[in-house]
């Protein structure tokens, strides 16, 4: 078959455009996730990719995704500075960034069916990918609002509506802008857009600071194995890696770890404890010889569903600071993926700030534990509490009751010693939970059954 010399021209235009808008793509997140977190980048980065492939095939579009995804993992792994580690595995790099590009490529296949640029089409193209975020739920959470983690303005909107706000606002600053490119007609839409960057880098001024606030000293203790010359003794508690506690344990009995609690200061790990026929994976607070209730981990990660069994309910313990008595809610590692868990934690065990002992995959230049560290931000923010994560190998951090970090990660192995505030305050999302995603589900109902009717309506034939 021969072809026109003007349709081979239109396509290698296209193939040329569509390759340059994929660099830009993977580039702009390579630059916005973690851990460099250039937020603002996202903002646009997916705009040429959307211009190219308007109107397109479903099926290359869904194959651009995948394409960013593989390509993203692929730079990352190769061309970010970071730490190295004997034991790092490139395992759950490539199916975390698979499967982000599996999210775009689902996203950008209802964008190329999309024949009118129209307020309905942005806004069900939006609500599609929040959707899509929460089917991730079922394997490994996913949100692109992570690309956002350092931005105090947006962070306060996940105050409101959860990380599901975010996330739509990175949808619809990219939308928004390549409605404009393609039909100029359209101003309210870049309206938006340059309304979104004002909010990124204009909206944390609007955050009170938390200086000469009542504050807990922890020492964060990030290492794989116990050395006790190595933390902070001055401190008003010690928070132990996932999984550390299993150093000292003899069997099922805790009388090491309560012994160092007395000889030392107060801490607080996780360990496995004697549950048949799978034990469970609990963290407890141990303070004055004394060991608290323990809570059981409730998502468990990967093959640690083979080993353990997930528990059911929300646990503070008490910490007696400074003659008040403050509660310490107890999550362990993957709950933090999970918003609904960690408000269990405020709304239901009233907890004044979490500690968060974990234990992350062990990744090449940290990538898995920095995209993990981001979702610390959002859980502060969305609940209005202090929280402390501490990891076995990098990124362990503390941030305020605004997602602010106190100071920047913990860099490879070591330990360290921050200065928490114990502000706290109350937020729509604390009271309300995922409404917001709840709203984006009606929404993108509603426009999708408008649009079927209106389709069919106009398919009827007129009366004579």
């Amino acid at each position: 078959m021969e072809h026109h010399p003007c349709q081979c021209f239109k396509m290698g235009r296209f193939v040329a455009q569509l390759a340059l808008a994929l660099a830009i793509a993977v580039g702009g997140f390579c630059l916005a996730l973690p851990p460099i977190g250039m937020g603002f980048i996202a903002l646009l980065a997916l705009v040429p990719l959307l211009v190219a492939l308007h109107k397109k095939s479903q099926a290359v579009a869904f194959a651009t995704g995948v394409a960013v995804g593989i390509l993203t993992a692929l730079v990352l792994l190769n061309a970010l500075p970071g730490p190295h580690f004997e034991d790092e595995s490139t395992r759950w790099v490539w199916a975390g960034l698979i499967l982000f590009g599996v999210y775009l490529g689902m996203v950008f296949s209802l964008w190329a069916g999309v024949k009118t640029l129209t307020w309905g089409a942005i806004l069900k193209t939006a609500t599609f990918a929040i959707l899509i975020e929460w089917l991730t739920f079922v394997y490994l959470p996913f949100h692109i609002g992570l690309t956002q983690y350092l931005s105090l303005g947006m962070l306060q909107i996940s105050s409101v509506t959860g990380i599901w706000g975010v996330s739509i606002l990175v949808w619809l600053a990219n939308l928004s802008i390549t409605a404009w490119l393609c039909e100029k007609k359209v101003w309210q839409p870049i309206a938006l857009a340059v309304g979104l960057g004002t909010w990124f880098f204009g909206g944390g001024l609007l955050v009170p600071g938390t200086e000469n606030h009542p504050s807990l000293k922890v020492a964060l203790y990030q290492q794989q194995d116990i050395s006790e010359e190595r933390w902070d003794k001055s401190a008003d508690l010690l928070i132990l890696p996932e999984m550390a506690g299993n150093q000292l344990l003899r069997g099922s009995d805790t009388k090491d770890l309560k012994e160092l609690s007395l000889r030392q200061l107060p801490l607080i790990t996780s360990f496995e404890d004697d549950f048949s026929p799978k034990p469970h994976n609990v963290a407890a607070l141990f303070a004055q010889g004394q060991e608290s209730a323990r809570y059981e981990k409730r998502y468990l990660f990967a093959g640690e569903r083979r080993l353990h069994t997930p528990g059911t309910l929300p646990v503070a313990v008490p910490l007696t600071f400074k003659g008040t008595t403050l509660q310490i809610g107890l999550n362990i590692c993957f709950d933090s993926c999970f918003p609904a868990v960690m408000r269990d934690t405020v709304t239901q065990s009233r907890a004044d700030l979490i500690a968060l002992p974990t234990q992350d995959p062990v990744t090449p230049n940290g990538i898995v534990q920095a995209m993990h560290s981001a979702y610390t931000p959002f859980r502060s923010a969305e609940l209005g509490v202090p929280i402390v994560r501490v990891d076995w190998t990098v990124h362990s951090l503390a941030t305020d009751c605004f997602g602010r970090m106190i100071v920047p990660a913990v860099w490879k192995h070591g330990a360290a010693t921050l200065d928490v505030p114990l502000d706290q305050h109350e937020t729509i999302y604390r009271s309300w939970g995922d409404w917001f995603l709840w709203l984006c589900l009606i929404a993108f109902l509603w426009l999708h059954i408008s649009e079927v009717v209106h389709r069919s309506a106009r398919n009827l034939p007129s009366a004579s």
